[in-house]
This record gives structure tokens, sequence and C-alpha cells, in this order.
């Protein structure tokens, strides 16, 4: 009779490489959460993840071995015989695969050691190539997993754009620090960041550059606006009515600033 909990404890660490790829994969600063706050919950997939880095470490040893560069005495029969639990007699037995593993602790310890190097230095590799060269804007495969990341930042909405030239201006309607029950307040800002919910819902929107109506106008009857003071502001998309967003591109507009300005300026009269 296999032993249920030990045979869980072997799939939990031949997982680990795949859990760790993902993690380094997924922890930039808009993406971190994207990975579930379990690693438990998505064991199937780290699993699957997992495979690539086994097989080709395999591949290395077995290839060391026939080389001669390696002499342990575990074979695939032991690790297949061990992970279905099908045990036979005498060194196919329970007692003799695990008098084996210890025999050959060292080549072991060295074999996760590289698994667990590998995922975590694919991970980081994979995530700044995809990320850098916005790879996951070109294919839908490689997208990543949160459409907030796309809508509500902007990555990929401006053509031929990068994403860290892309500004996501928000004008919001909220009931958020109304002054009477049931009236909203139109804001405006910058989109910073956003938070979610473990299913993907969005829960709150940051927002930098933040100015909001006081209900007056100006003397020429325009929207009075009012700046909102602090760096960031978390606005509940609980509390939001409707909202618009704008992509605008940062350098295009500081050069139109910068024409505007030199426009205005006036050449100093000559003195007589």
């Amino acid at each position: 009779m296999p032993n249920i909990a030990f045979l869980t404890l072997i799939y939990l660490m031949l997982a680990v490489p795949g859990f760790l790829y993902r993690s380094f994969y997924n922890s930039g600063k808009f993406t971190r959460d994207l990975l579930p706050r379990s690693w438990m919950d998505e064991i199937g997939k780290a699993t699957l993840y997992a495979v690539p880095f086994h097989a080709l470490w395999i591949l290395l040893f077995h290839l060391a071995q026939n080389f001669g560069l390696t002499h342990y005495t575990m074979t695939l029969e032991t690790v297949v015989r061990l992970m279905a639990a099908e045990y036979g007699d005498q060194e196919y037995s329970f007692h003799g695969i695990i008098a084996r593993i210890y025999d050959d602790i060292g080549y072991v310890t060295s074999y996760s050691l590289a698994v667990v190097v590998t995922a975590v230095f694919a991970g980081r590799q994979a995530r700044w190539i995809v990320w850098e060269n916005e790879l996951d804007v070109r294919f839908a495969w490689l997208r990543y997993r949160s459409n907030w990341l796309y809508e509500i930042m902007g990555r990929g909405a401006l053509k031929d754009v990068p994403f860290s030239d892309t500004e996501a201006w928000i004008d919001i309607l909220s009931e958020q620090d109304a002054p009477t029950p049931g009236r909203a307040i139109l804001y405006q800002g910058l989109a910073a960041g956003y938070t979610t919910e473990e299913n993907g819902a969005l829960r709150d929107i940051i927002l930098t550059d933040v100015k909001r109506t006081d209900g007056g106008k100006n003397d020429d009857g325009s929207v009075r606006w009012v700046r909102v003071r602090g760096k960031f502001f978390v606005m509940s998309y609980s509390k939001i009515r409707n909202m618009n967003i704008t992509y605008e591109q940062h350098s295009k507009k500081i050069l139109q600033q910068i024409e505007s300005l030199s426009s205005g300026i006036r050449d100093a009269p000559k003195p007589p």
C-alpha cells in the first residue's frame, strides 16, 4: 500500500522548479498579483512548467554518465518506480530504492540545485525578454493574464509607442469622498497602478498627479479644479460610476509643450 503523504511530498518537490519559474516570470510591478495567493492553488500548472527543467538535467546527467564524468547508480526506472509506487523485490523494493538514493545523495543534491537555479534564471530571463521587447503585445499566447495591465495602464495601447513612453490619463466619476451621499465627484489623474481581488477583479486604481472638481466654476464659466494632496491617490473601484481613459505619448506631449512655449516667446526689441 503506497504512502499517499510520501507520494504527495515527492510531487510537490518536483513541482518546485515550475513554481519558481512562474514566480520570477511574474515578479514585476504590474504582474506580481497574477500569482495565486497560495502556490498550491496551481500545483498542476507548476508541475507542467517544471517538466522541461527536469528533462534537461536528466539528459545532461545521462550524457555525463555515458562520458564517465559521473558515477551514480540510480536509473530512470528507479525514479519512475518511486513516483508510481510500483515496488518490486530486493533492489526495487521501497527500502532498496531509498538506500540507492541515499548512496547517490551527492548527485541527487547537485541535480536538485541545478534544476532550481536553471528555473530561476530562466524565469528572470524570460521575464526580461518578454517585458522589455513587449512580446506580450505582439503575440497573444504571451499575453499576461490581466486585462487591467493593458486597459488601465495602457500597455500596447498606442501603436509603435513603448509602454515606458505611454501615459494613461483617467477621468473618473466617483462617489468616493463625496460631501453628500449619492453625489459623485469628477476626478482626473495619471494611472500609476492597480490592485486586484483574488479572482482577478479590479479592486483599486492608483492615481498620481490627481485633481478634482469642487462643484464651483471659474469666472469664465469653466469647471473649477482643485489639486488633491499627496503623491498617490487610491480610488476604490466599487465607488466608481463611470470612467474614461485617454492614452498619450509622454515624449510627444513634452515636445508639444516645448514648441508651444517657444512659439510664445518673442525676440526682445533691438536697442536704438
